[in-house]
Order: structure tokens, then C-alpha cells, then sequence
């Protein structure tokens, strides 16, 4: 009898852990469900109608073509966009990285969740509450040709509608999607290494350079292609600056809106699409891979 107690056991075992899993698999029904119904469906129609097999626009012609696929690539002013696009996108990450890594580490180091540190990381993520188009005035009214500082330098008027002044919006633009995850990442860094390496003799840089940025380093790939996808289909903050300059998504929005060329507009939105996803699968595979090397 006692020998075949744990054979009678087993069994409710199995039940149980295939009703558990039963159970995990039905609370994400409802994810799965709004990720179809919001991400695959209308990337899916998207692929079509710039296919030419959809919805057609004034002046379009359906049938099969690669052309509203390839425009960003064979059109001259099309092409600078999307590369204006790629080097905003991803440069003004990289500068906020520059200054977010000390910043969030120093959070770190002396409790940025308690006392002032939290009132401070409300400043910093408070710009992800604000629409591009508010970051666009912003930047308008800092170096705009009437702007604070283009009367304190007049060399600087203006500059808001030029790459610079589109380089420092998207800056800010990025702000808190880099400081904000890089809390988060950085929090549960073990700053007695560091201390440790200094105590040994190693130089803060050196300390940095050798022990802090290899165990930061697959956060910070991440978190670059994280707020790199979102900087580089930002529209409301270029739709403000848009003068001499010029970035893809508006282009996507002045075919859909202004032209009502549907297709065309599609072809576009799936380039800009499949930058994102790019990027964010290139910062996946990096940091995974970064991860792999550090254990």
C-alpha cells in the first residue's frame, strides 16, 4: 500500500501542473488578443495596401508594386529623410545615455526613491507626459528666431528649425525614456565593486571603464534600442520644427492627410515600422549577447 501511494500521487501532479498551465495560458488570452488586434492586424493591412492590393489614394492605381515600399530608398528627398530620421533617432539617445548613466548611478548609489531623490526622479520623467508637439514650442521658445537664448545670441535664432535645434528637441524628447529605465536598471547595481576596485588603486575612470560599464552595458543596449524605436517614428515634435528639415514621419502624414495617397503613406509607415523593430531586435540580440559574455 505504501509503495503505490506516490503512483497515486502523480497523477494529481500532472493534473496539476497541466491546470496551472492551463490557467497562465488563459490569463494571456486577453494580451495575446490586443496584440493581434492592435500590432499584427494593421501592420498586416499596412503590407497590403503598399502593396498595392488594399486601398488606393488620389492618383494611385492598384495593382502589385514594390514602389510604395522602395520610395524611401529611390527618392532622393525621401532618402535624406529616413536617414535624417535614423541619425536624430538613435544621436540623441546616444547623448542622453552619455549623461544619464552617471546621473542614474549616482541616483543609485544614494537612494533616488527616497526624500528628494523621488521628487528629482519626477522631474526627470516628467517630459514623458509631454506631447512632441509641447516639446516642438519648447524648443521653439529656447531657440526659436524670437527665443531666450537667440536674443542673448543672435546666431542661435532660428536654430530650432535647423538639424541642431531638431537634434536638442528629440534630446529632450528622449529624456525620460532613457533616464526612467535606467533607473530601473540601474538599482540593483552593486556599488561595493566599484568601491572595491578604487580601494585597489584603479582611478574612478578606470574603475568605470573596467567595472561598472561591463556589468551596465547589456541595460544600456537595451535601453538604447528601446528609446531609439519610439525617437525615431516621433511625429508631433518634428510636425512643430518642420521648416528647412525635414523627418520621415511627416512625410507619412502629409501623404495620408494632404495627399490622400493612401498607398504611398502605407509604404512609408511600414519602412518606419520596420525600423523600430530593427532596432529594437538588433538592442535584443546585443544585450543578450552581452549578457552571455559577462557570466
Amino acid at each position: 500500500m505504501t509503495a503505490a501511494a506516490p503512483l497515486l500521487r502523480r497523477p494529481r501532479r500532472a493534473v496539476s501542473g497541466a491546470t496551472a498551465r492551463f490557467s497562465s495560458l488563459g490569463a494571456a488570452v486577453p494580451g495575446i488578443a490586443l496584440l493581434v488586434a492592435f500590432g499584427v492586424v494593421p501592420l498586416a493591412v499596412l503590407t497590403v495596401t503598399a502593396l498595392g492590393l488594399g486601398a488606393t489614394g488620389a492618383g494611385e492605381e492598384p495593382g502589385l508594386t514594390l514602389d510604395n515600399l522602395t520610395q524611401a530608398v529611390t527618392s532622393p528627398r525621401l532618402r535624406q529623410e529616413l536617414v535624417a530620421s535614423v541619425v536624430v533617432g538613435i544621436g540623441s539617445v546616444l547623448i542622453m545615455l552619455v549623461a544619464g548613466i552617471p546621473l542614474t548611478l549616482a541616483m543609485s548609489r544614494h537612494g533616488g526613491q527616497v526624500g528628494h531623490g523621488r521628487l528629482t526622479s519626477v522631474v526627470f520623467t516628467l517630459p514623458i507626459a509631454l506631447p512632441g508637439i509641447v516639446v516642438g514650442f519648447f524648443t521653439i521658445l529656447m531657440l526659436g528666431r524670437t527665443g531666450i537664448f537667440g536674443q542673448v545670441v543672435p546666431a542661435l535664432g532660428g536654430a530650432a528649425y535647423t538639424l541642431p535645434g531638431i537634434f536638442v528637441a528629440y534630446v529632450y524628447f528622449s529624456f525620460p525614456r532613457v533616464i526612467g529605465p535606467l533607473q530601473a536598471a540601474m538599482s540593483t547595481f552593486d556599488h561595493s565593486l566599484v568601491d572595491t576596485a578604487r580601494t585597489l588603486g584603479a582611478s574612478r575612470a578606470r574603475a568605470f571603464v573596467s567595472v561598472t560599464l561591463p556589468v551596465v552595458l547589456p541595460a544600456v543596449v537595451q535601453v538604447l534600442g528601446t528609446a531609439a524605436a519610439v525617437t525615431i517614428g516621433g511625429y508631433g515634435t518634428i510636425a512643430t520644427l518642420a521648416q528647412s528639415e525635414r523627418l520621415l514621419p511627416l512625410s507619412v502624414a502629409d501623404r495620408l492627410s494632404n495627399g490622400y495617397q493612401v498607398a504611398s503613406a502605407s509604404g512609408l509607415a511600414v519602412v518606419l515600422a520596420l525600423l523600430a523593430a530593427g532596432t529594437l531586435a538588433v538592442s535584443r540580440l546585443l544585450s543578450a549577447w552581452l549578457e552571455r559574455r559577462l557570466r
